[in-house]
């Protein structure tokens, strides 16, 4: 990596694919770690103070999170904390190590999640929607999202399920619920899904919500991260999945995250989730995947193709039980980016 850096380098597109992530402290973490090599002066200075935003952000974004579970606490609406901010508690223990531009809340009640937002709105979160906008997230698993007042391009996300109704692991979301478990997170006592469950919402968020086209770079890390917290039963885990066959929406994320991060994830995983094809094969969807996740220059990705590919490795007719396809789903939010092309699509 030092030969890569200290040669012609595109300074700014890394800047670019970092801002995009909320990844600048990480990355100057990471590239301070690396010995016998020193940033250029100004590209420096530009990532310290891209990592120091990024870290106000992350103060102000816990600031928020707590606020918001203190008045639906005191209106008796029971919440889970999800994804990004469930892992910062849990595996990387803050919220400047885990980046995120949402908070996402899983409301026990789902018939009180109008409620919420309305107890929530004068606290400083806005929702410019009209009927409309109800009537498009009506089949949706959360409400329209809520922006946050003072500008800074966070956003609260009241879900009332974890997928869209059409969707095709039954019975996953009643017992995601059912295993939550409770940690000390400030004064309050916080409930979150257990980890292997966090780990499984990840694969099956990225592979099929997102159908392995957005937020890879934090999906990877988070893999890795858990992974390496060395507290994953895989037997255990291989037959969680298995039981709302959600086999190929965890191989394809755990071996992209191999491929990327080097994650210790055992071959006998792997083998005991993979679409019985030949190697050669997944090799070939594995580049493709790679490719629509990390995009080049010369990326230029057709959407009908990109959907062809995916069902190949996800094998949808397996779990579908008459589930739509993710991008019929998932509603009034766009699953990824058709078109790439040049540095629009960093």
């Amino acid at each position: 990596m030092r030969t890569l850096l200290t040669g012609p380098f595109r300074w700014r597109q890394l800047f670019f694919l970092a801002t995009r992530e909320r990844a600048e402290p990480a990355l100057r973490h990471r590239l301070g770690e690396i010995e016998g090599f020193a940033m250029p002066e100004a590209e420096a200075e530009e990532l310290r103070r891209l990592a120091m935003i990024e870290e106000f952000h992350a103060t102000h974004l816990e600031r928020r999170l707590h606020e918001a579970l203190e008045i639906l606490e005191q209106a008796g609406i029971e919440t889970m904390i999800l994804k990004g901010a469930a892992l910062a508690y849990t595996v990387y223990g803050s919220f400047a190590e885990r980046p995120m531009g949402d908070l996402d809340l899983l409301l026990l009640d789902s018939g009180r999640a109008k409620e919420a937002r309305d107890l929530l709105r004068p606290s400083g979160w806005d929702w410019s929607g009209d009927i409309r906008d109800e009537a498009r997230y009506a089949e949706h698993h959360h409400l329209p999202p809520l922006g946050d007042r003072a500008g800074t391009g966070l956003r609260l996300e009241l879900h009332t399920a974890l997928f869209p109704r059409n969707q095709p692991f039954h019975g996953f979301a009643e017992d995601f619920v059912a295993r939550r478990t409770s940690i000390p997170a400030r004064d309050r006592t916080i409930l979150i899904p257990d980890l292997p469950d966090q780990l499984l919402h990840i694969c099956l968020h990225f592979a099929w919500s997102h159908v392995m086209q957005v937020g890879a770079w934090r999906t990877m890390r988070d893999v890795d991260t858990i992974v390496r917290n060395g507290t994953v039963e895989w037997p255990a885990f291989v037959d969680r999945a298995r039981s709302y066959r959600a086999e190929r929406c965890c191989y394809w994320t755990l071996r992209l995250a191999r491929a990327i991060t080097d994650a210790p994830i055992p071959d006998t995983v792997l083998d005991d989730c993979q679409p019985r094809y030949p190697s050669a094969l997944l090799g070939w969807l594995e580049h493709r995947y790679l490719r629509r996740m990390l995009p080049t220059d010369a990326t230029v990705q057709s959407a009908r193709f990109d959907q062809m590919v995916w069902q190949l490795g996800i094998q949808p007719e397996r779990s579908s039980r008459g589930a739509a396809l993710p991008w019929n789903a998932m509603g009034p939010e766009a699953v990824g980016d058709t078109t790439v092309s040049g540095e629009e699509g960093l």
